[in-house]
């Protein structure tokens, strides 16, 4: 039998705050800003700003605007 994936089953953005909560499939709860989400970002832009050793940089002025779904795992 296969194990079940986990997944995220509510996402809510508070604006105020600029936290992203999620809960997730297994009852977990996280919260994060949006500096922490800047500073995990996998995509191709920031990976190559990695790989030159130049950030991305994180800033109190990085805020959350919108999400949007990107195919199966990504927002």
């Amino acid at each position: 039998m296969p194990s079940a994936t986990i997944h995220p089953v509510d996402l809510v953005h508070h604006q105020a705050s600029g936290q992203l909560a999620l809960r997730w499939s297994d009852g977990r709860q996280a919260s994060l800003n949006s500096q922490a989400l800047r500073r995990a970002c996998r995509c191709a832009a920031c990976e190559k700003l990695r790989r030159a050793g130049l950030g991305p940089t994180p800033s109190s002025a990085i805020r959350l605007t919108e999400l949007s779904p990107i195919g199966e795992l990504g927002l």
